[in-house]
């Protein structure tokens, strides 16, 4: 009977986790569709994209905390991918590594149906396509270095040894920053007239739903913001794992060198 109870327990709360997900991914892609309302307006405003990922890095830090404690706060299947790829899962076993995948492209997509719902803008749902074919290279290394970049932050604020600080709501910041940072790094719309996207699951749902504006012109790349997110999962899991980490225990047996000769020098 207990082993029964712990069993539903199990399932409770994984279903708990997949809603917050679900909720989290769907608002975080209304969020970032909802910005680039300004940037298509006037594409030669030099404070456009400042100004937009402003808000997003609110509205991404306030789904972080809103789903920190439950669920992780993932919201995007690249960071799902990377925590299944760890030498230690922890408590994240990788079957519900592959639900949390699936739910959260289910968000992207009735987010992104609900941005191009609610929105009247002709031809405005998210603008997630290359401006020139030529450019398709570029924006598959900009997703990929991008990626890297957060999931990398978002492994260093999740393992007790490396987080930054005890303060939960810093550290979600920090991710959330994390995030607007690497969107600004690549920032430039002559490649992706959205800028990076960085998420599979805003890319894929948002890409489909441009069909409905666009035809199938701009659903031509959708590959690039649906996979190459993972390459930038995968680069940043080989480097917490095996250089990261490494890093920081060579720093730690320092800091315990330093330490016993200290305290030596003061037996003496």
């Amino acid at each position: 009977m207990e082993q029964q109870l712990s069993t539903r327990e199990i399932l409770r709360n994984s279903f708990l986790k997949l809603i917050f997900e679900f909720i989290g991914s769907m608002f975080l892609t209304v969020s970032f569709n909802s910005t680039q309302k300004v940037v298509l307006s006037d594409l030669d405003a030099d404070n456009n994209f400042s100004r937009n990922q402003t808000s997003l890095l609110l509205c991404l830090w306030v789904l972080i905390v809103f789903g920190w404690k439950v669920s992780g706060s993932h919201y995007n299947p690249a960071i799902s991918f990377a925590f299944m790829l760890r030498r230690d899962v922890g408590k994240f076993p990788r079957p519900l590594g592959i639900a949390y995948i699936l739910i959260q492209f289910l968000g992207g997509f009735v987010g992104a149906l609900l941005s191009w719902f609610l929105r009247t803008d002709p031809g405005a749902s998210g603008n997630i396509y290359i401006q020139n074919s030529s450019y398709f290279f570029y924006a598959m290394v900009a997703e990929t270095l991008g990626s890297f970049l957060v999931v990398f932050f978002y492994l260093t604020q999740t393992e007790k040894k490396t987080v930054f600080s005890q303060e939960q709501a810093v550290n979600c910041f920090i991710i959330a920053s994390a995030y607007i940072g690497a969107r600004a790094m690549l920032n430039g719309t002559k490649i992706t007239l959205s800028g990076a996207v960085l998420n599979p699951a805003i890319g894929l749902g948002t890409c489909f739903t441009q069909l409905f504006d666009t035809g199938v012109d701009h659903f031509t790349w959708v590959w690039i913001y649906a996979l190459m997110p993972f390459v930038g999962a995968i680069l940043a899991v080989l480097f917490h794992e095996y250089v990261f980490k490494k890093t920081q225990e060579v720093l730690l047996e320092e800091e315990e060198d330093d330490h016993d000769e200290g305290v030596n020098l003061l037996d003496k």
